[in-house]
């Protein structure tokens, strides 16, 4: 019998935090990098059976057109984040995971994150709130069918903080 995995389907996927877990979750099924700060590899999780580091999918939803990959790349050509050898050996899992993306939803969004949006979700402009609500939930039911998950785990990592408006006076 076959372990059934386990998806994470995260809200915001090309940002920051999210391309940093998919590259640290890729170099650890790959074993490109030490489990040291983990909480779940203390000898105490053992007997909870956790699910092995190959057992997890990526997937979710984005407003921007790029990928994991790019923006691993910027990340580590700007912030120097990432090694570019670690890039390279974990960029076939990203693209596995870029796959797995589908655009999310600019509604209720401000400006400054509207200025953000790609064209891929610009085209669902004009869609209700629940057409919106069938098309997002249904993503998530066929990343779980499609990869055949036990669960799907939802992670929401977007930019929802209004832009701060500097011409407000402080309170007194």
């Amino acid at each position: 019998m076959t372990q059934q995995r386990i998806g994470i389907w995260i809200i915001g996927a090309w940002g920051g935090v999210a391309t940093t877990a998919a590259v640290g979750l890729s170099a650890l099924k790959q074993g490109l990098t030490g489990t040291s700060g983990l909480v779940s590899e203390n000898p105490y999780f053992e007997k909870l059976n956790l699910k092995s580091w190959d057992q997890f999918v990526v997937g979710g939803h984005e407003i921007r057109d790029t990928s994991f990959v790019e923006a691993a790349r910027y990340f580590s050509e700007n912030s120097g984040v990432f090694h570019p050898a670690l890039l390279q050996a974990v960029e076939e899992d990203l693209k596995a995971f870029d796959q797995n993306v589908k655009p999310g939803t600019l509604i209720h969004v401000g400006d400054t994150i509207r200025s953000l949006a790609g064209d891929a979700v610009k085209k669902f402009d004009t869609e209700s709130l629940q057409e919106t609500l069938t098309r997002l939930s249904n993503d998530i039911s066929e990343f779980q069918k499609q990869h055949d998950l036990a669960h799907v785990v939802v992670v929401n990592l977007a930019s929802t903080e209004p832009p701060v408006d500097e011409s407000a006076k402080a309170l007194s």
